[in-house]
Formats: structure tokens, sequence, C-alpha cells
């Protein structure tokens, strides 16, 4: 990999960073690197005190015991993110020739900011005019959630059929649990059904709308879903109600869940696709 030399008169740099959303901000998964012969030690690297940013559980902060200029030092972080902020401020505290030194570094990102830890898997949707939706919630987080609701949204070209609803209760962390058939009724080109799910995590009452996509037969060749949303990995997710946090008693196994990361589930390893928005970047 084809690295450029550190910003202007930067001793450390990033070298390659992917940045990816979780329910609890972004997480950065990246490496530095120094300029020249130069080695440094003791080197920790938190999100800068900037406005719209802030450290995240379940890695607030990375560190890396030394680094020196004919190689890579690797570090993951998580960071809560702004609305409105589209590059990443990192501080980088190191130490060099027994001086302590601190500089800033930034990482480009405009894709979303946290993804729900309720998501649904292996949908199947079929039918026409009558949709029949199924397949199975999943807990991508440690912690277990309660009261989850899938229920079909109420919008343009669509309703909720018969069994619009279905209440899964209680879902354990990283456990899925089988959605019954719910029903939908959809009209016109709508390629696209949205899907409410909501849940409480201790005592706070979260919702999120995902669309699933529908290979309708009535709907024109070419086009999106009549709201302009489009899924990724079959969903695209609009949060509602507060940013979710997993609580001070942190999250075991939280991070290792998400962003298309092996999850064990019920004792089987599988993937799951969360990588939405997901930017790679790379100094050149």
């Amino acid at each position: 990999m084809e690295f450029r030399e550190p910003s202007e008169t930067a001793e450390v740099d990033i070298a390659e960073a992917s940045v990816s959303a979780t329910p609890n901000g972004v997480r950065i998964n990246g490496s530095l690197f120094t300029a020249g012969d130069l080695s440094v030690r003791d080197v920790r690297i938190t999100a800068a005190d900037a406005e719209g940013v802030e450290p995240a559980r379940p890695e607030p902060q990375s560190y890396i015991s030394s680094l020196s200029g004919d190689g890579t030092g690797s570090f993951e972080l998580t960071t809560a993110l702004a609305d409105d902020r589209e590059r990443i401020p990192l501080s980088v505290q190191y130490r060099t020739d027994g001086v302590e030194r601190t500089t800033t570094v930034e990482v480009p990102y405009s894709g979303p900011r946290s993804v729900p830890p309720v998501q649904l898997s292996s949908v199947d949707v079929s039918g026409s005019g009558t949709v029949s939706i199924t397949g199975e919630v999943a807990n991508t987080r440690g912690n277990p959630v309660a009261g989850v609701t899938v229920s079909v949204v109420d919008a343009e070209g669509v309703s909720p059929g018969t069994s619009g609803e279905f209440f899964a209760g209680s879902i354990e962390g990283g456990q899925f649990t089988p959605l019954e058939r719910i029903t939908a009724e959809v009209t016109g080109n709508r390629n696209t059904i949205p899907i409410e799910l909501s849940y409480s995590f201790r005592g706070t009452q979260y919702s999120t709308v995902v669309e699933v996509d529908y290979d309708n037969p009535n709907a024109s060749t070419g086009g999106g879903s009549d709201d302009g949303s489009a899924g990724s990995g079959g969903q695209a997710s609009d949060a509602s109600l507060p940013e979710f946090d997993p609580g001070s008693g942190g999250d075991s196994g939280g991070g290792s869940a998400l962003g298309g990361l092996p999850m064990l589930v019920g004792g089987v390893l599988v993937v799951v696709s969360l990588l939405i928005g997901a930017v790679v970047y790379r100094r050149r």
C-alpha cells in the first residue's frame, strides 16, 4: 500500500481508515504511520475535543505501544458524531525522545451516524396486493431488549393488512426470534415496504422504520420506491425517539456484532450485514 508523507509538519498521521455506523455512533478502524525514521511510543488515540464529536463506548480510545517509520500501527475506536459533521477529528498523543506531544488528524465521513440494534434478517416478501412478510428479528447487541414489536407503517401506496403487526417480546443479546407472518396492502409502483421496529431498553422506548425491498410485479422498471428511499442489504433505516444508549453497564460483545463482522447467534456463526454507509479512506 502506498502512503503519502505526513501533512505539513505532522510527525504522526493517518495511513488508512474505514468508518462504519454502529448503534453507539461510528466505529473507526485505521492505522497510523510516522515521518521518516521517527519512532514514537505510548500512542493514544481518542476523539478530539471538538463540537459535535465525543468518545463513545465500547472503544472510546485506542492505544499503540510503539510506532516507527518503517511500519504502521492499527487502532479501533468508537465516536459519537453530530449530523452536521463531515470530518472526524482524532487526537493523537504520543511520546518521542522523552517528550509528550499531541497532534490532530482528521478522517472524512458523511455516512449514517448510528445503526439501530434491532434489525430484520432473512426477510421474505411475497404476494401481490396483499403482501406477506416473514423472517427473523435480530438483537445485534450484547444486552437484551424488551417489548419488540414489528408493524407495517401506513404510508403512500401501502397500509397494514389484517395481520399488520407482530409482537416479538423480549430478545436476548445476540439472538434471533422468528418474525411470524405480517401482511401489508400494497398499491401502485412501490418496491419497498416501510416496517416499524419498536422496542425498549432499560425503560426507554425506541423506534426505527426500515424499508424492506419488495419485487412488485406492478412496479415500473428501473424505479425506486415511491418515497425515494433505497435499501442497504434489503433495508434502509430511519430512527426516531432517543438515540440508543447501552447504559453505564457497557455492552458485552456489542462491538463484534456490528459492521458486517462475524457474530455468534444461537450457536451459529453468521455475518450481520450492517455496513450502512461504510467509508474507506486511504492516504496517497
